[in-house]
């Protein structure tokens, strides 16, 4: 329904605004939630193995309110506490620019 397309828009601006701001960041929408792997190098071209290479990563998780298309929980994890720090920094200063959202 409508908060479907309003949710899928938040995730492409949180997405968008990582890309803008680091080297390499993979996306998966799933029904009311993203997952963002952002990486501070670009993975290696080769086989899947190797994607591990390519810096340390760090994946945010948003998670959206039950039938609606606010941002309830954004989740950062990474071994790169800087890494971890810059991510949340962009992704609250997007969620802040759209909606109300509850950092872990």
């Amino acid at each position: 329904g409508e908060e479907k397309v309003a949710a899928e828009e938040r995730l492409r601006a949180l997405h968008n605004a990582l890309k803008d701001q680091f080297l390499s960041v993979e996306a998966t929408y799933e029904k009311g939630r993203g997952t963002f792997e952002v990486r501070i190098d670009a993975p290696p071209a080769g086989d899947a193995s190797d994607r591990d290479e390519g810096g340390p990563a760090c994946v945010a998780t948003a998670e959206f309110e039950e039938g609606s298309d606010d941002v309830a929980r954004i989740v950062v994890e990474s071994e790169d506490e800087k890494l971890a720090t810059s991510v949340r920094a962009c992704l609250r200063n997007v969620a802040a620019a759209s909606a109300p959202v509850a950092m872990d």
